[in-house]
């Protein structure tokens, strides 16, 4: 459990250190929410359909 609050401590210092935020803003923010945001993956990095993949290669 301690690393589970040392992690979220630590994640708390990068929202404050690289988005500027404030620790009222952070601690209004919806958590999962954010962590799902800050996860999104450009179209390059995202893992595509086998399927699809052929389909490209065959037109």
């Amino acid at each position: 459990m301690t690393n589970e609050l040392e992690d979220f401590d630590l994640f708390a210092k990068n929202a404050l250190t690289n988005l500027h935020w404030s620790l009222d803003e952070f601690y209004e923010t919806d958590y999962f929410e954010l962590i799902t945001v800050l996860n999104a993956k450009e179209k390059k990095e995202r893992v595509v359909d086998p399927l699809e993949l052929f389909k490209s290669f065959n037109h």
